[in-house]
């Protein structure tokens, strides 16, 4: 499947829904860790004044200081909020260096190229500035012993409310090798999902695997292997 195939298919599925918000147990513990994450870095960061772009943000708002702009590819999910921008995170109408935060998450890269995204997410991002992004692996204990397994990117399909999304699952270390190529230096990792990945592989069942993700905080000496999700702080350094 093409680029340009993929997001005219995201945007058909994410205009036919009517709210962006989490549908099973599974998603609703990545929506929470994720946000969690976002708030406690940005609060720690942020002032009234700061500038902070919500690339994909579907609507999401958070509960810290800032002047947020919001860009998404379906303008349904974002027209109620001020500032809001309709564009792909591969190219992103804004000017090098106009942001002194940029969030990326919700998988939003996984339905995008991530050489190109990155690239963009770290144009419009100043010399200094955090970027927080999160993205499904492939080196997730779901792909055990197929050939898939911790490739660079792995085209996988999902069933969502009974909607087919295609996705890029990511490699981990390759993600992490094209922040360092565009200037942005990983600071602090979370990744969740853990456990509940080998559980899910085990069972194929996401409503029984995902309480398992309360064990997360135990396994992270081996999350690495097992991870489905994860989400990392950079710093721009160039």
């Amino acid at each position: 499947m093409t680029e340009d195939k993929l997001i005219e298919e995201t945007i058909k599925n994410y205009s036919s829904i009517e709210e962006i918000k989490p549908v099973n147990k599974w998603q609703k513990v990545a929506h929470r860790r994720t946000n969690s994450f976002v708030e406690k870095i940005i609060s720690r960061i942020s002032g009234y004044s700061t500038k902070i772009l919500n690339a994909g943000s579907g609507g999401t708002e958070y509960s810290v200081k800032g002047k947020f702009t919001h860009l998404d590819i379906v303008e349904r999910h974002i027209k109620h909020l001020d500032g809001y921008v309709v564009a792909s995170i591969e190219q992103i109408p804004f000017p090098k260096n106009e942001f002194d935060i940029v969030i990326c998450v919700g998988s939003v890269l996984n339905y995008s190229d991530a050489m190109r995204s990155v690239k963009e997410l770290s144009r419009v991002l100043k010399k200094g500035g955090t970027l927080i992004i999160e993205f499904e692996r492939s080196n997730s204990a779901d792909l055990f012993f197929s050939k898939q397994y911790a490739n660079n990117a792995v085209l996988s399909a999902y069933t969502v409310d009974e909607q087919k999304h295609n996705l890029w699952l990511y490699n981990e270390h390759y993600v992490r090798k094209i922040l360092i190529e565009f200037g942005l230096k990983p600071k602090k990792t979370r990744r969740y999902h853990t456990i509940s990945s080998l559980v899910n592989w085990l069972t194929r069942s996401e409503r029984f695997s995902a309480p398992f993700a309360f064990f997360d905080c135990i396994a992270y000496p081996i999350s690495y292997f097992l991870s489905h999700n994860v989400i990392i702080e950079s710093i721009k350094v160039t």
